[in-house]
């Protein structure tokens, strides 16, 4: 049989990488259009691929929105392929409910366009996660694309694969060539070197090929349709006794279906991909800690959609509030677009980070009054309200029911603040700072808290018929005992002012070397090594909290140690050990690390500086009555 090469144009496009966004969207305008032009006036050049995420399509439509009508004409016509995911996202970076919403995003928007492209196009990731085929199944997706992370060990010699997840989710998988999606973009009309081009990816697709059908990619990063192509698929026709024709995926994989529907001889891929090195580009695991504050603003941001807002929402609609599903898409649109997988690993130029911290801030605004309107309809509020605050209410969102310690603001009313010039106005002189206050739960009973920090500041209550009223309180941040909070629920603790504040016992064990509760001791030596003994199995952790410092003079992608290195250990001089809380609610061992490094690498990079400077490493090591984890925060003062 003679086999037949899928030349597929197309272009892998980043929203931001090494230009910011708006640049990179500027050039993205330019090319559509160029794109609708070609597509207008040559029907040999048949289609082309606008990189599998939606995100570009919307980016495009937001500057020319007159254009939608052409882009679904385009699209129902098989001319131009959209979609399945919103974008290409990094898949270890992300959850799995942001990969679900990522596609979920993806059809949606793609269906009102003509629809999406049903192939799990991920051709740029830095490997990929074992439950992949698991969620493209569940959006009806049986064929994949990937590239990094797997291939060149014995084995993965093939170019088709029946890609499985642990649940038995199976899809049908290509796995691209060695040079990736971009090896076979010719832009060019010489005939020598478009045979050459060819030829090259041509013996490495027959080796690898499993059925008679190929699949050539013509495009490359923000590269502009090849034009040419047409010319050179007359050209390779003259030259080779082969199908050669201008494709797309879709059409593709239906071929190569067809080829293996009474074949059971193809290999199984299996668990994650991270490997690799020896067939496509390394995964590049070093982005994992390049710039960690975008990691640990992802996982915020999607700890509060996935187990506040989500779950909150449906409560509060069941109490009659209107949905804020719009609310909350929206910030999760804002999340998503952060999580490509050049963006969330932090190795773009610096304003594109600067711009993902400020789509991080933006969930978390949408996520500050979606809670507020929730919780203002499923506990009681009254908005006219602003003298001292009466209740706490402690919301759970795990499905079990929790005991556990929080962190909590009670304010005190101490006098009006008057806003603007108003000499009609008489203001009071301010009421004294409150003697202390009692918290009482359902029963009467009074509860342990601890006191963090005490300030006078200001109060605001918020009203929809009038303008923020505004106090000066006296505003306390304390720990507070919550016992027995129902699964996806909350309970209400009252908070009553008394003549002096009580004092409560402490349900943590301390002492200046050592925090201690019934689940867990832990306990540091003077060089701050810490063992963790864990009392209800008897198991013994250690050596932990010493560090080890060795030169870098990779790049953001890559570590790469200096060729003459040096290290440099925490444990060759003492730390400060003090307590910083002692009680009654939490107990806190602070650990300093004094370390002298070498302040730089040399100017040739080959080794590091004779200069040395101090680095500082603060551990603070919390622990609650009932936790059975340790709560550990590093800061490194670098």
């Amino acid at each position: 049989m003679k086999p037949t090469y899928h030349i597929v144009s197309h272009s892998h496009w980043d929203r931001e990488w090494y230009f910011p966004f708006e640049r990179f969207r500027a050039m993205l305008v330019d090319m559509v259009e160029d794109l609708l032009h070609l597509l207008g006036r040559n029907p040999e050049f048949r289609s082309y691929t606008l990189d599998g995420q939606m995100a570009l399509v919307m980016d495009y439509l937001e500057i020319r929105p007159d254009r939608a009508q052409d882009i679904r004409q385009l699209v129902e016509g098989r001319r131009l392929f959209i979609g399945p995911w919103y974008i290409l996202s990094d898949e270890f970076l992300s959850s799995g409910e942001s990969h679900v919403r990522n596609l979920l995003f993806g059809v949606r928007l793609g269906k009102a366009l003509g629809g999406v492209m049903k192939i799990g196009y991920i051709p740029d990731q830095f490997g990929h996660i074992a439950q992949m085929p698991q969620i493209l199944r569940g959006f009806g997706i049986d064929s994949a694309m990937i590239y990094r992370g797997f291939g060149g060990e014995k084995g993965q010699e093939s170019s088709e694969y029946w890609w499985t997840s642990p649940d038995g989710s199976q899809v049908l998988l290509h796995h691209l060539p060695k040079d990736g999606y971009s090896a076979g973009y010719f832009a060019s009309e010489n005939e020598q070197e478009i045979l050459k081009k060819f030829e090259r990816l041509r013996v490495e697709l027959d080796a690898r090929a499993m059925t008679s059908q190929r699949l050539f990619f013509n495009g490359g990063d923000h590269h502009w349709p090849d034009e040419a192509i047409t010319r050179a698929i007359a050209i390779l026709e003259r030259h080779y006794d082969a199908h050669i024709f201008h494709s797309n995926f879709q059409d593709y994989f239906a071929a190569l279906k067809g080829e293996l529907a009474n074949r059971k001889d193809l290999p199984l891929l299996e668990g994650e991909t991270r490997f690799g090195y020896r067939h496509a580009f390394a995964v590049l695991g070093g982005v994992f800690s390049s710039r960690m504050y975008l990691k640990q603003f992802n996982v915020e941001c999607e700890t509060l959609l996935e187990r506040y807002l989500e779950p909150l929402n449906v409560l509060a609609m069941m109490r009659g509030m209107q949905s804020k599903t719009p609310h909350i898409e929206q910030a999760w649109k804002y999340v998503i677009q952060n999580q490509d997988h050049d963006a969330i690993c932090g190795t773009s130029v610096d304003e594109v980070h600067r711009e993902m911290v400020v789509r991080y801030a933006k969930a978390r605004q949408i996520s500050a009054h979606v809670t507020a309107e929730c919780f203002a309809h499923l506990i009681p509020y009254d908005e006219t309200a602003h003298k001292d605050e009466q209740y706490l209410f402690v919301f759970n969102p795990s499905p079990f029911s929790r005991s556990d310690t929080v962190e909590a603001e009670i304010e005190f009313y101490r006098q009006d603040v008057v806003v603007g010039l108003n000499p009609d106005v008489n203001v009071v002189d301010p009421l004294p700072r409150v003697g202390g206050f009692k918290i009482l739960d359902s029963l009467e009973n009074d509860g342990p808290y601890q006191i963090l920090n005490r300030q006078d500041s200001f109060g605001l209550t918020y009203s929809k018929h009038d303008y923020p009223h505004q106090t000066l309180v006296d505003k306390f941040t304390a720990l507070v005992a919550a016992n027995d909070i129902p699964a996806m629920g909350w309970k209400g603790l009252k908070i009553a002012k008394t003549e002096a504040f009580a004092h409560y016992d402490s349900l943590v064990q301390c002492g200046s070397f050592f925090i201690e509760n019934d689940f867990l001791r832990v306990e540091a030596t003077p060089e701050g090594i810490l063992r963790l003994v864990d009392k209800t199995t008897g198991l013994l952790y250690q050596p932990m909290n010493f560090f080890e410092d060795s030169g870098d003079v990779g790049d953001e992608y890559t570590y790469s140690y200096p060729e003459r290195d040096e290290w440099h250990c925490s444990l060759r001089s003492p730390a400060r050990i003090c307590l910083a809380e002692q009680g009654p609610l939490r107990a806190s061992l602070k650990i300093e690390h004094r370390m002298m490094l070498p302040r730089s690498a040399s100017a040739d990079e080959k080794r590091r500086s004779s200069e040395k400077t101090e680095l500082l490493i603060t551990t603070l090591l919390s622990l609650t009555p009932k936790a059975r984890r340790v709560d550990v925060k590093t800061t490194v003062h670098n």
